[in-house]
């Protein structure tokens, strides 16, 4: 099992021609730790996200995960996108989409790692089905179990239930958590969604806009198990979410500190 790898980004800077999409950005996530980026449409979250993956090249500052600085995408990183319909091969099965990421490995433990990995999404009865046999979280959760497959120390989610219903979504959201708590892995978990990111995160990331910093980082300390009704009932729950508004929304900006 691969340890937890922590990840230090600093003075991140991506340009395309003229314009200067992420302005000196840095963050630092410790191993083990679920933390989140959130921020305004169109800030560069993504392409924050394809910088830390080493999927893009920076055009500044340096990015080093397990102590060790990204020169293209590391092994032991997986990502997870939000199209669901084009993380996974079409004509391959669940099973054979989460074997592909074990390509060089013997068939018989790719095929064992992929069907126990399934298996801890809920979908080993499944496993034979095409990708667009099944529903859109479905194809999701497929994609979560290729990084569980890949034992993968850190893993960097790109808005990954942006695309699902509400229900679905918090259905997979409290089953990422629990396989999080279950294995130790590091999770970079990219959201537009103000709620979302309070309730995952351990640390919150809020970026401004561009050209991109991270305005303000924020310890979420809402305990663990959370819960869909409980955590958000909470008025720290309440407190936060409402801080991070005011940042990306720029007005009343409060503290993350709760009120005496």
């Amino acid at each position: 099992m691969t340890e937890p790898l922590d990840l230090i980004g600093d003075g991140i800077v991506k340009t395309y021609g003229e314009n200067t999409i992420l302005g000196g950005l840095s963050l630092n996530v410790s191993a083990g730790e679920f933390a989140v980026v959130l921020g305004p449409s169109g800030c560069g979250k993504t392409t924050l996200l394809r910088c830390l993956s080493g999927l893009s090249d920076l055009t500044d500052g340096e990015v080093r995960i397990g102590g060790k600085p990204v020169k293209g995408v590391p092994k032991n990183v997986a990502v997870v996108f939000q199209d669901y319909n084009r993380s996974l091969f079409p004509w391959k099965t669940l099973e054979q989409n989460v074997t592909f990421a074990l390509r060089g490995m013997p068939l018989h433990e790719a095929r064992r790692k992929a069907l126990h990995a399934l298996d801890r999404v809920g979908l080993a009865d499944a496993k034979d089905h095409l990708p667009w046999q099944v529903s859109g979280g479905m194809q999701q959760r497929a994609a979560i179990a290729r990084c569980l497959a890949m034992e993968a120390g850190l893993v960097i989610m790109d808005e990954p239930f942006a695309s699902v219903d509400a229900l679905t979504k918090m259905h997979l959201e409290n089953q990422l958590m629990e396989i999080w708590t279950e294995t130790p892995f590091t999770c970079i978990f990219v959201t537009h969604d103000i709620a979302e990111a309070v309730y995952m995160a351990d640390k919150l990331f809020v970026l401004s806009g561009r050209p991109t910093r991270v305005r303000e980082e924020i310890p979420v300390n809402l305990g663990r198990p959370r819960d869909q009704i409980e955590t958000k009932r909470l008025d720290r729950f309440q407190h936060l979410r409402e801080h991070a508004y005011s940042l990306i929304e720029g007005v009343g900006v409060t503290s993350a500190r709760e009120p005496d």
